[in-house]
């Protein structure tokens, strides 16, 4: 238990003590294994798998495919060699799977080079596909946990769409088994501009949809741990993510990143999730006011308040749903939740940062959409686009996300404050209850902080 805390270098002088420590040490030292594209790195890795006795202790590995020295844009053939030995650890529990970030690759001089080709991400993703599959048929289980880093919201399409970059070629069915037996599922999705199908972000077909009506309802029976993180507003606005009849009954945790709310309904899925102990809201939003294309008009049952036309086939929509309907609504409906984050990043470092965590509430939880998600509103863009604001302008300027902060903040802290007071109740970590005062951009401090 001791060598649990020990550092890499530590660990390698326990085996030089005794002969009864090396297996011991060894197990701990080589635990997690991470794989990069270098001559070292992949040597080291064709020891290991070869090992009559180490090739047993890995139970995580971490595979960063990021181009490197062994090769060109064009071809990876080490992933698919490596994923393909995965069986080789028989202890393995989990992967990590790390696609480049923004889908491009660094020259030698550390710079960005042109966008990587998403071919090369589908066939990255067959090989993880393949390799897991070929686990799962050896030992006749899983591998349980299982981390996607930066896939673009286009290389997972569970049907054929319109656009040519929509993975086509990803085996389906063995995807699907490997989904079925998983305990635990991390998503960090970049979003794909160039799947838009119009101009407008309500048109679009996305991957948020095959995500709730087909992957997520593979593993939705035994799923225990489930993050869905995206560097864009995503959810219920445009239908994308319709998780109704989604049931995760043995969901103990789950991190939302980049969540939108646009309707109480939206979160309903979350909330049947009753044995849920930890739940993180990393930078969700409500849209609280809403320019609708009348040829593309809601369904009834999503509550709305008609309150000006932009022009003659655009009309506003403002929506009711505030944060302290939420969080009373949280704190009712999980009874096991112990901790509960709900944090901003305005640096967008989430995906590699998971230490800049804050409980806050600010005018940034509440957006509008027009042609796209915004913070507040911005009229002089409407007047500029030869739009007539004055009819709309002095609603728009009283349903705006700053003046619904200003109404609604007292109401949204509080409920905030009951629902930490809740998990704190029921065994909560102690940082869940600190909400700290800190400096806003203006140079005041935000009343809508508070320290319990």
């Amino acid at each position: 238990m001791i060598l649990d805390y020990l550092a890499n270098a530590d660990l390698k002088a326990v085996r030089l003590t005794c002969h009864v420590l090396i297996q011991v040490s060894s197990s701990a030292l080589y635990k997690v294994v991470n794989l990069c594209p270098s001559k070292r790195s992949l040597q080291a890795w064709s020891q290991l798998i070869q090992h009559e006795q180490l090739r047993f202790c890995p139970r995580l590995i971490e595979i960063y495919t990021k181009e490197g020295e062994t090769g060109g844009l064009d071809k990876r053939p080490w992933v698919d060699a490596v994923t393909q030995q995965l069986p080789q650890l028989q202890s393995l529990q989990s992967v990590k799977f790390h696609l480049s970030v923004l889908c491009r690759t660094p020259n030698t001089f550390g710079g960005l080079i042109e966008n990587e080709d998403l071919q090369v991400r589908r066939q990255l993703l067959n090989a993880l596909s393949s390799g897991l599959t070929t686990f799962a048929q050896a030992y006749g289980r899983s591998i349980e946990n299982v981390t996607l880093f930066n896939p673009r919201d286009a290389s997972l399409g569970a049907r054929p769409a319109k656009s040519s970059k929509d993975l086509r070629d990803l085996n389906h069915e063995a995807f699907s088994k490997v989904l079925s037996q998983l305990q635990s599922l991390h998503l960090f999705v970049l979003s794909d501009q160039d799947t838009y199908d119009g101009p407008f972000y309500l048109e679009r077909e996305s991957f948020p949809l095959d995500l709730a009506k087909k992957w997520l309802p593979l593993c939705s029976q035994q799923l225990t741990s489930l993050t869905l993180c995206f560097d864009a507003p995503w959810g219920a606005l445009d239908c994308s993510f319709d998780a109704d009849g989604l049931e995760l009954p043995l969901l103990t945790s789950l991190t939302l990143g980049s969540y939108t709310v646009d309707c109480e309904h939206a979160f309903d899925w979350v909330l049947r999730c009753k044995r849920l102990r930890n739940l993180s809201l990393y930078a969700c939003s409500i849209v609280v006011l809403l320019m609708e294309s009348i040829y593309h008009s809601r369904p009834e049952s999503f509550p709305r308040r008609l309150i000006g036309r932009m022009s003659s086939e655009f009309q506003w929509f403002e929506y009711q749903v505030r944060w302290y309907h939420l969080f009373d609504k949280i704190a009712a409906a999980l009874p096991d939740l112990h901790d509960f984050d709900f944090y901003d990043n305005f640096e967008n470092e989430f995906f590699y940062d998971h230490l800049h965590r804050k409980t806050r509430m600010s005018s940034d939880r509440y957006l509008v959409f027009d042609w796209n998600f915004r913070l507040d509103l911005d009229l002089n863009l409407y007047e500029d686009l030869g739009c007539d604001t004055e009819e709309i302008s002095p609603l728009l300027t009283d349903a705006s996300p700053r003046s619904v902060h200003e109404k609604t903040g007292a109401d949204d802290s509080r409920a905030l404050k009951g629902l930490l007071r809740a998990c704190s109740s029921r065994g909560g970590l102690q940082r869940s209850l600190k909400v700290e005062m800190v400096e806003i951009r203006d140079g005041s401090l935000s009343p809508m902080w508070v320290e319990t």
